[in-house]
């Protein structure tokens, strides 16, 4: 992994973006380790500023004392957390497959867990054959990242 962007808020945020990420890597990881807090706790990424339904996603999460899933279609946005729950740490761990290929979809595979809530995966896919060069994660309002959050986009080299 090489380290592209290291963003940690200084105050509360609703989105962070990374832009003009470099096309020099074949795959890239995003971690994020943040507390958030307000009524729904959700986090979401965008792709290059795209807002239309081209995004799908399946979700598979457990809870330690029951199991489930769930798929969207037509999508605005891809799922990488959910916990429904605020004022907890959440940690999730993204990687975007052949980001900067111009030729195919764009895959997603994402693994997250939090104390409370328990654990997800989930795979998804950004139907456009453009190379990435901006991620948006965001929370819906009223929720937010809490200051101290981080957020560190890392480039995967090919071997």
């Amino acid at each position: 992994y090489v380290p592209i962007a290291t963003q940690t808020l200084a105050s509360a945020s609703t989105s962070v973006t990374f832009s003009s990420i470099p096309q020099t890597y074949t795959d890239l990881r995003l971690v994020v380790v943040a507390e958030a807090s307000g009524t729904t706790v959700d986090v979401v990424i965008q792709f290059n500023s795209d807002t239309g339904t081209n995004y799908s996603e399946t979700d598979l999460y457990g809870t330690g004392s029951a199991a489930s899933s769930v798929r969207y279609s037509n999508a605005n946005q891809i799922g990488i957390l959910g916990s429904g729950t605020a004022n907890e740490v959440l940690m999730t761990r993204v990687f975007l497959n052949n980001y900067s290929n111009t030729t195919t979809y764009k895959t997603v595979l994402m693994r997250a867990n939090n104390a409370q809530g328990g654990c997800d995966a989930t795979v998804g896919l950004w139907q456009n054959t453009s190379a990435i060069n901006r991620l948006d994660i965001t929370l819906p309002a009223p929720s937010y990242f809490m200051n101290g959050s981080t957020f560190r986009l890392y480039g995967i080299a090919s071997a």
